[in-house]
């Protein structure tokens, strides 16, 4: 799919991934809708900088990716401003709190599973008609690489990121008759403000790595540009990890 002229979705894009994601969509020539749950400041900030830069139609919307009435609410914002729904990017989530299975509540399970795994599938359904329509469009999904490999993490969080492969995959198949293709990417590690307060486990993160580093925001927006301009990649995975998974069980100096 061409990038330039498209309308974009970056659901979570008001820093972090989703932040270079919406600027990488934004030099290439897109559209592109900003949405936030939290962070209003930065997301108007980030409109700024991608107006002054790139000069393309910029929308921002608040909006509870786990609430199906505020997606909604969002998805129509989006049709009533550019009339069309071209590439979705479900970025949006959280971690939650690390806690050991006995420890772990209810509420912090659904707290987790419903913003990561639930809001994509909320944010889908509402854009996918729009896609249908015009018989063609690309979604991307943001899992992790701890939905592939074991990891001291969150349950819920792990637990929500394996989900969305699974949904991905099925939504892949569903939606192919309509020249919709639908996506994963797999982050490792990555450089973002995720990672506040917690020097000494970005350090292990770093030595646990191939390549000894962690990923940079932009390299996980390179890999989505690929994937809407590929239009043969329908279906797949794609880990951004510096080598993580494929070498987990090899020590690297």
């Amino acid at each position: 799919m061409e990038i330039k002229g498209s309308v974009a979705i970056v659901t979570g894009s008001s820093r972090g991934i989703g932040k270079s994601i919406a600027l990488k969509l934004a030099e290439e020539g897109g559209r592109i809708v900003l949405n936030y749950n939290f962070h209003k400041v930065e997301a108007v900030k980030l409109k700024d900088l991608i107006e002054k830069s790139y000069g393309t139609d910029v929308l921002v919307c608040k909006a509870n990716v786990s609430n199906q009435q505020e997606v909604k609410t969002l998805i129509q914002q989006v049709i009533d401003h550019f009339d069309k729904i071209d590439i979705l990017v479900n970025n949006a989530g959280i971690k939650g709190k690390q806690s050991a299975i006995f420890e772990l509540s209810d509420e912090e399970w659904e707290t987790v599973i419903n913003t990561n795994l639930k809001g994509a599938f909320n944010v889908c359904k509402e854009v996918v008609p729009h896609m249908i329509r015009q018989n063609s469009g690309v979604i991307i999904n943001i899992s992790s690489i701890v939905a592939l490999m074991g990891a001291n993490v969150n349950l819920a969080y792990a637990a929500s990121k394996a989900g969305i492969i699974g949904f991905s995959f099925a939504l892949a198949a569903q939606l192919s008759k309509y020249k919709i293709r639908v996506n994963v990417i797999a982050p490792g590690a990555i450089d973002t403000s995720w990672w506040e307060g917690e020097q000494e486990v970005k350090k292990k993160l770093s030595q646990t790595c191939p390549l000894g580093r962690l990923g940079k925001p932009e390299e996980i927006a390179e890999a989505v540009t690929f994937l809407i301009k590929n239009e043969f990649v329908n279906g797949a995975i794609l880990s951004i990890d510096g080598g993580r998974y494929a070498m987990r069980n090899i020590y690297c100096e």
